[in-house]
Parts: C-alpha cells; sequence; structure tokens
C-alpha cells in the first residue's frame, strides 16, 4: 500500500499520519516566504527595476522547490 493512505492490515483501519504540528509551522513559514517572493516581485515591476524583478523571481523559485516535498507528503 502506498504511503500517505491508511491501512488496513490485521483487521484494524488506521488513517493516514498527520503532519506534526512542526512540519505545519514549517509549510506555513514557506508559504508566507511565497507571499513575500511574490509582492518583491510585483514591486520591482512597478518601479521598473531589473535586477530586483529577477532577483525577486529567483527567490520566487526557491521558495516553490522548498515547498514541493511538503506537498508531497
Amino acid at each position: 500500500m502506498s504511503e500517505g493512505r491508511g491501512s488496513c492490515g490485521g483487521g484494524q483501519c488506521r488513517a493516514p499520519p498527520q503532519p506534526s504540528r512542526l512540519q505545519r509551522l514549517d509549510l506555513w513559514g514557506w508559504i508566507l516566504f511565497l507571499l513575500c517572493a511574490l509582492l518583491f516581485t510585483a514591486a520591482g515591476l512597478r518601479d521598473g527595476d531589473a535586477l530586483i524583478t529577477i532577483g525577486s523571481l529567483l527567490f520566487l523559485v526557491a521558495c516553490v522547490l522548498f515547498i514541493v516535498p511538503h506537498l508531497r507528503r
């Protein structure tokens, strides 16, 4: 049986494991970083600053890459 789904071995069914409080806080931290990256990108575009826009987009991509493992759990 694949991980993340409940199991029903030995006549007892168990719910899939829930993420710990620390894992949820970690995910929320990355979501807030993602929001900041979007706002910095918008500010760079509004001001026409290519360096800020490029840096913000790189930060946005990095945040997404860090979030992916959390969503696969």
